[in-house]
């Protein structure tokens, strides 16, 4: 399957304009007008969209991280399992992630058994989104944990916890059953 990050106007390459028409699916989470929406949940109350200023780079490892989870939500497994994934992606420093890209392909094949190819655009400067609403207060965590709620995240936690880390537990959910969950949480 083809996917493709959506930048608006910031891309001028003709070839991204012609990969946009022949993808799989576009992924925009460009602020108001995405088909991918982000926002913060904090204690279980909802902080709108997200209002954060990151540098490019960190945007675009967001923006690319997002891509990652809804390809890999909308490739479907047939009967051989390995899905080849092909993503074209305008970032604002194509070297650094070229110069990384063997890796991140052999990592995310690792972790899902799947076949990943990059290309890399470059493109302006993302859109902010602004600025954070809410601050988590400082000192208050000694280390940050992934919790998808399965069993391995929740024995990570217990680890760090029983060695005494003050822990964030930091996960995500997707729109469905899983989304009417988010009032259980604290």
């Amino acid at each position: 399957m083809k996917f493709a990050r959506y930048v608006g106007r910031r891309c001028t390459d003709p070839e991204y304009a012609s990969f946009l028409k022949s993808a799989d699916a576009v992924i925009d989470t460009t602020r108001g007008t995405g088909n991918v929406a982000v926002s913060f949940v904090r204690r279980g109350a909802r902080h709108g969209r997200m209002q954060m200023r990151w540098q490019a780079i960190t945007r675009d490892f967001f923006d690319l991280s997002a891509m990652l989870y809804v390809a890999d939500e909308l490739a479907k497994r047939d009967e051989a399992w390995t899905r080849r994934l092909q993503f074209t992606v305008p970032v604002v420093d194509p070297s650094i992630w070229s110069s990384t890209e063997n890796v991140l392909a052999d990592v995310l094949g690792f972790l899902t058994g799947d076949a990943y190819e990059f290309r890399w655009i470059p493109t302006r400067r993302p859109d902010g989104y602004g600025r954070h609403r809410v601050q988590l207060p400082r000192g208050r965590h000694s280390v940050v944990c992934m919790f998808s709620g399965g069993l391995d995240s929740l024995m990570g936690a217990v680890r760090l916890l029983d060695a005494g880390e003050r822990v964030l537990l930091v996960g995500h959910h997707a729109d469905g059953v899983t989304s009417t969950a988010i009032g259980l949480s604290r």
